[in-house]
């Protein structure tokens, strides 16, 4: 849906989608494991994958996800392979 078919109230409600993910990412940034574990029940990954791969999704709206996705994740999974191979 274009942002030119929403009415007000819908704009708004996109708006504020975007700025929590947002928030939320930048909130699991860093060695901040308790924030992740938080974070995985707001969005499952596969909900994530979905939203940042649909086509009809403007890159502007998708990239609080991919933010969101990278940094609860992906970042934290790379931390723990590179942990694994420090520890070999």
């Amino acid at each position: 849906m274009k942002d030119e078919d929403l009415d007000e109230a819908q704009l708004l409600s996109r708006k504020n989608l975007l700025m929590i993910a947002d928030l939320v990412a930048t909130c699991a940034l860093g060695e901040n494991s308790g924030a992740e574990s938080i974070c995985c029940t707001v969005f499952s990954m596969d909900e994530l994958i979905r939203i940042v791969s649909h086509d009809n999704i403007s890159i502007y709206c998708k990239r609080p996800f991919m933010k969101f996705l990278v940094s609860v994740y992906l970042e934290d999974e790379g931390k723990k392979k590179a942990q694994l191979l420090r520890n070999k």
